[in-house]
């Protein structure tokens, strides 16, 4: 009997251990893009393309912020393109990420105005 208790205790605290290591694992591996709009107009649509995939986020009021997630799949900058509420668009470009070992862990971040886009990767 305390053999079993004991191998129960011994598996309860190696999946504990497994659980924590899978999710540390996880959320370092996503890339996250954050787009704040700093424009003081309201947003209809913003599209960001990363590798030849498009990341859209809609309806984004002035002053708000929205994290999304991406994929690297290769070499890439970021293109972001923007339609206004009132009808008016801008685009910008920024950045630079890389496929293999540097596919992992990316955050950038998009600021944009309402004449222009600013944006960074953070690391």
């Amino acid at each position: 009997m305390k053999m079993k208790k004991k191998l129960f205790i011994a598996f309860e605290i190696l999946s504990a251990i497994l659980l924590i290591t899978g999710v540390c694992l996880w959320h370092w591996s996503r890339n996250l893009l954050e787009i704040e709009n700093a424009s003081g107009k309201d947003i209809r649509v913003v599209t960001v393309m990363i590798c030849n995939a498009d990341y859209s986020v809609e309806n984004l009021d002035s002053g708000q912020t929205q994290r999304i997630p991406f994929d690297v799949k290769g070499d890439s900058g970021f293109h972001v393109n923007v339609s206004f509420a009132d009808n008016t668009d801008v685009e910008g470009e920024f950045g630079y990420v890389t496929g293999g070992a540097g596919s992992y862990d990316n955050r950038a971040k998009v600021t944009i105005f309402s004449d222009k886009i600013e944006g960074k990767k953070e690391y």
